[in-house]
């Protein structure tokens, strides 16, 4: 896998390189169905046609800066200027607070990767201010846990077990020491994703992101352990950044290598189903990794799809979220460990 070296020209610049031509992972302008899968794009010469209902929700499900940046005629209708402008400014200063904390630990020799929507959107978005950050993540090696939290105390946060916080509540990142869930945890651990890693130059701040094949693979998997519900729209989100920006730059042999070695390849093939039924164009996706389920899991991925499309008007049922898991995201054992929450 070609992993760029710490050179200026090697650092990803956002919203800037290659990857603006369509056909390298850029979704279609919109689907039959109207979903706005673009955000995070480059904006297309025409908006997407949602009904202001939907705007309303996907605010709530995103933040009202991302449902007006993608909301068509129907977002003025159904947020107001002033809100989608205080949430694009909340998005902007979480992102850029978080990453200004990074920084500040890789001067002091603490090496962080900044990841999830921190990263993803920092490095991939056309305008990150509309990505919606829920917690900024950073990941530190677990040798390294302690002095992370001495240096963050030093300069006044409150260190916890697992978030650090300002005193007046302004910030919150969360301290990660495995970014992979279970079982791709045994596959992909934190020393590779810290050897593949690259730099990236955000607003003249100088952070570390995770390579775009492993950024992808977390957020399929991330989607997976969340049962393709509400909760993995975040990682849609980012692979329509990554895919878009770094399409080919991916390493699909790796990614599938690590995919199998950690069990998910399954839910890897569902999740990259799933962007396909909502209108990605995966073209430059292998034909065995986006290969259509068959069956039960055929049936159950057009359930998902639907939700997706309905903007998830009411939460799975347990039983519901068993067949999920069972069926799209690591057969029985992940349905035990996952499906009953």
């Amino acid at each position: 896998m070609r992993v760029p070296g710490d050179r200026p020209q090697d650092e990803i610049e956002p919203r800037a390189g290659r990857g603006h031509r369509r056909g390298v992972g850029q979704p279609p302008l919109a689907t039959d169905h109207g979903w706005p899968w673009r955000t995070g794009l480059r904006p297309p010469s025409r908006r997407l046609a949602l009904d202001p209902d939907r705007v309303r929700r996907l605010a709530e499900l995103t933040s009202p800066a991302f449902a007006a940046a993608v909301g068509g005629h129907s977002a003025a209708s159904a947020i107001d200027a002033g809100t989608a402008h205080r949430s694009r400014l909340f998005n902007q200063f979480a992102r850029q607070g978080a990453q200004t904390w990074a920084a500040r630990l890789l001067r002091e020799g603490v090496e962080v990767l900044c990841l999830g929507a921190l990263g993803n959107a920092a490095a991939y978005a056309d305008d990150p201010d509309v990505q919606p950050i829920e917690h900024a993540e950073l990941l530190v090696r677990r040798r390294d846990r302690a002095r992370l939290a001495g240096v963050l105390r030093r300069h006044g946060l409150d260190v916890g077990a697992d978030v650090a916080l300002a005193p007046d509540g302004s910030l919150r990142l969360a301290i990660v020491t495995q970014a992979a869930p279970w079982p791709l945890a045994r596959a992909l651990n934190p020393d590779m994703l810290f050897a593949e890693s690259r730099p990236a130059t955000v607003d003249e701040v100088r952070i570390r992101i995770a390579a775009p094949t492993h950024a992808l693979l977390l957020a399929a998997a991330r989607a997976a352990a969340n049962g393709f519900g509400a909760g993995s729209l975040p990682q849609v989100i980012d692979a329509a950044a990554i895919l878009r920006r770094a399409g080919d730059e991916i390493d699909w042999l790796t990614l599938t290598r690590l995919a199998r070695r950690g069990r998910i390849r399954g839910a890897v093939s569902g999740f990259f189903a799933l962007l396909d039924r909502l209108g990605f164009d995966l073209s430059m996706v292998p034909a065995p990794i986006r290969r259509q389920p068959r069956g039960a899991a055929a049936a159950e991925l057009a359930r998902v799809v639907a939700d997706f499309e309905a903007l998830f008007p009411r939460p799975p049922s347990r039983g519901g979220r068993f067949r999920r898991h069972w069926l799209l995201t690591g057969g029985p054992l992940s349905a035990c460990a996952r499906g009953w929450r």
